[in-house]
């Protein structure tokens, strides 16, 4: 299925998103909103998280939903527009953009790879946004009704504001064994669930990763 084929949800939520989240609009909203984010950055550096003068009018202006398709209310941004918008808020706060541009990614492959039973419940929320690592460090086994996914992730950049966590998973048969595809290759699942089924650990545990993202 393609991001075209996707049902809008039915929302004044969505009305208003699509009207004003154009890859044009979110460029011209991070120059006017500079100043206020670039005043919050030691606020955030002290509490390792974006602070809600940060975050709320991210949300407001669309900047989360960068890459979401257009019929989902996203501004549906090409590559080159991405990067651009990227990179101007880059020049206010390295952290700031990496902890947009990483919900943002994980928040359009929702858009666009999840089915419409999915989307319509995730996007209905105009602030849904998504947070996690697409590395299958878990593991997924199929049981009647549905997968029981578990692992341990690394990077959930922007977990600390998103409602909905993401992780690759290798799929294995009950009996531990890796399921394969025809070609060969191991089978690997991308999985979308709520963020209250996932227990958050904010403990970086060494100064090794601190000082990689510096």
């Amino acid at each position: 299925m393609t991001a075209a084929e996707h049902t809008p949800p039915d929302s004044a939520a969505g009305q208003v998103l699509r009207a004003r989240s154009r890859p044009a609009a979110l460029l011209e909203a991070v120059h006017r909103l500079g100043p206020q984010l670039e005043r919050g950055v030691e606020q955030a550096v002290a509490h390792r998280n974006l602070v809600p003068s940060q975050v709320n009018p991210l949300f407001d202006a669309g900047l989360f939903w960068t890459q979401v398709p257009a019929c989902l209310g996203g501004a549906e941004a090409s590559a080159v527009e991405t990067f651009e918008i990227f990179e101007a808020l880059a020049r206010l706060d390295g952290s700031l953009a990496w902890t947009v541009m990483a919900a943002a990614n994980t928040t359009a492959l929702m858009g666009v790879h999840l089915d419409d039973a999915a989307v319509a419940e995730i996007f209905a929320d105009p602030r849904a946004l998504s947070a996690g690592q697409v590395a299958p460090r878990g593991t997924a086994v199929r049981e009647p009704g549905g997968v029981r996914v578990q692992g341990d992730f690394v990077f959930s950049s922007g977990s600390a504001h998103a409602n909905w966590m993401m992780g690759g998973f290798r799929e294995l048969d009950r009996d531990g064994t890796p399921v394969r595809l025809d070609n060969g290759m191991p089978s690997v699942l991308i999985g979308v669930v709520p963020k209250s089924a996932v227990e958050m650990d904010t403990d970086w545990r060494s100064e090794e990763h601190t000082s990689e993202l510096q």
